[in-house]
């Protein structure tokens, strides 16, 4: 079928059309964002865990109780995980891959900037006592940064901000 001027005027309208729905208001491609609340069904919070902590390269223990999970899927991928976990988890945690290679001298309260800005649950800028490391993964193409601090009931607090780099 030959191009002529109205088809092409059609196929211009529709090209400008998808480019409309695919950008927000600024041009920029829209994120797909997953958050997890408080609200969300335990099912819901426990697969968008599970997805971010396969992400980071971690295991969580059966006994991580998930308190905010974030996934924002977009030119560089990134997501948030806050659990709280037994110590002795925590400790078990820390001596396996990834988080096995921080040096321990690198872990700072100086480090909360690494975890991003404060969301819902998330807030680790207001923390008491929370120390942050970074670590790379996936051969230096991916990050994460992990915070730490004491939570009630002999647990303790992890923060995990996974992004691609």
């Amino acid at each position: 079928m030959p191009r002529t001027p109205k088809r092409r005027l059609l196929l211009a309208n529709a090209c400008a059309s998808l480019m409309l729905v695919a950008c927000n208001d600024d041009g920029r491609a829209r994120e797909r964002t997953d958050t997890m609340s408080a609200q969300s069904s335990p099912q819901g919070q426990a697969e968008l865990a599970a997805r971010i902590a396969k992400l980071a390269g971690l295991d969580l223990p059966a006994s991580a109780e998930v308190v905010f999970a974030d996934y924002t899927q977009g030119h560089d991928d990134a997501a948030r995980l806050l659990v709280d976990l037994p110590e002795a988890d925590w400790t078990a945690l820390k001596a396996r891959p990834p988080l096995s290679a921080i040096d321990l001298r690198a872990w700072s309260a100086d480090n909360v900037f690494h975890l991003g800005p404060a969301q819902g649950p998330w807030q680790p800028g207001e923390a008491e006592g929370l120390e942050v490391a970074q670590t790379p993964v996936a051969e230096g193409r991916q990050s994460l940064n992990v915070g730490v601090m004491p939570a009630q009931g002999g647990k303790v607090r992890v923060y995990l901000h996974w992004y691609q780099l």
